[in-house]
C-alpha cells in the first residue's frame, strides 16, 4: 500500500473511531490536522534556503591562495 493510500485509510479509521467515541471531535480535528503541516513545511523550506545561502556565502568567501614552493618542494612534486 502506498504512503498516500495508507494516510487516507488511517484518516478514515481515525474518523470512524472518533465518531464512535465523541461525535464532534473528528469534525473539529480534521481541519486542524490538515492545516498543521503547512507552517511546518514552510519553516523547513525557509531553514533549507537559509542553509543554502550560508553555503553559497562560504564558497564565495573561499579563495585560492598562492603557494610559494622552494627547491625541495619542486623536487618532491616532480617525482
Amino acid at each position: 500500500m502506498s504512503g498516500g493510500a495508507l494516510l487516507v485509510v488511517g484518516l478514515l479509521a481515525a474518523l470512524v473511531v472518533g465518531i464512535m467515541t465523541v461525535f464532534g471531535a473528528p469534525i473539529l480535528a480534521i481541519p486542524i490536522i490538515l492545516l498543521l503541516p503547512g507552517p511546518i513545511i514552510t519553516l523547513e523550506l525557509l531553514r533549507r534556503q537559509m542553509r543554502a545561502r550560508q553555503i553559497k556565502r562560504f564558497r564565495d568567501a573561499a579563495q585560492a591562495r598562492k603557494t610559494d614552493f622552494d627547491a625541495q618542494d619542486r623536487q618532491t612534486l616532480s617525482r
